[in-house]
This record gives structure tokens, C-alpha cells and sequence, in this order.
């Protein structure tokens, strides 16, 4: 396919000059080049090269103006990778702060008597050693004839005091 850019004789092909250089439009209409093609061939032949010559330098403007727009967006791309995996660093950093400021919370909430929840707990239930209790809620249940774990229903022998 001919093209401006791959042409080295773009100036004959612009003059109306045939591939073998023997017809020129200035010539009678019914006189043939070499080739064998007549001068409507010719001029057929010309303004199609001329259209493409047209269309291949609209193109290659328009593939100058991609390859810059792509170099852009490379560069961005890179910019934006540095930039996600920064922001990817403080997600995690952020995941791992509520992780701990949750398990802080859970360690806060759990550490109340489950019966009064104002207490710390302080106490361990016998035989089934649930520790979720303090000392004034399990000698209250203690007191009581038949006493039964609130969390497991067994039956409570003794009441333990924990060391904090």
C-alpha cells in the first residue's frame, strides 16, 4: 500500500506519473504509458493516491496524538501506582488500628461481671469454671439452695476468688 511516509518518490507519484514513470496527464487521453493503463486509469489512480496520501498524513497525526496521550497515561500510571500502593500501606495500618482498638473495646466490655455489668469479674464457678462473674453476684447465687451456673446450668460446688 502506498503511503507518503514509506514513499521515496512522493513529488512523481503528486505529478501524475504512472509506477513505471512513462504517462504523464499532459498527454493525449487515448495515449497509453508502458504499463498499458489509459489516462482515466491514471486519473483514477492519482486521486486515489492523493485521498490516501490525505488519509495516511490525517492518521499519522492522529498516532502522534495517541502515542503522546498513551507517554501521558504511563506517566500517570506511574504516579497513581506509588500513590495506590502508599494508600494501600494506610488501609492496612488503619485495618490493624481498628483490630486493636476492637479488641481493646471487646477486652473493656468482657471484663464486667455478664450479671451486673459493673463489677470486674473477679470470681471462678466450680465445677464448670466460667469466670464471667464478681464476688457479690456469685455469692448471690451461692446463697441460693440448688445454685446453678447462669451460663451452662450446672450445678455450682464452689465459688473461687481470682488474683488480679
Amino acid at each position: 500500500m502506498w503511503c507518503p511516509e514509506n514513499s521515496d518518490s512522493t513529488e512523481i507519484r503528486l505529478q501524475g506519473m504512472c509506477e513505471c514513470n512513462q504517462y504523464r496527464p499532459t498527454l493525449h487521453w487515448a495515449s497509453r504509458c508502458h504499463c498499458g493503463h489509459g489516462e482515466v486509469w491514471h486519473r483514477n489512480n492519482f486521486e486515489f493516491r492523493q485521498k490516501l496520501e490525505n488519509f495516511c498524513i490525517q492518521h499519522t497525526d492522529k498516532l502522534h496524538y495517541i502515542k503522546s496521550i498513551h507517554l501521558q497515561q504511563k506517566s500517570l500510571e506511574k504516579k497513581l501506582g506509588k500513590q495506590s500502593h502508599d494508600m494501600c500501606e494506610l488501609l492496612e495500618k488503619i485495618t490493624q488500628l481498628k483490630r486493636q482498638q476492637r479488641v481493646q473495646q471487646t477486652q473493656q466490655t468482657t471484663a464486667y461481671c455478664v450479671i451486673c455489668m459493673h463489677n470486674p469479674r473477679n470470681v471462678v464457678l466450680l465445677p464448670c469454671r466460667h469466670s464471667q462473674f464478681c464476688k457479690e453476684c456469685a455469692e448471690r447465687l451461692a446463697q441460693k439452695k440448688g445454685a446453678r451456673c447462669p451460663l451452662c446450668r450446672s450445678r455450682v460446688e464452689c465459688v473461687l476468688n481470682i488474683l488480679t
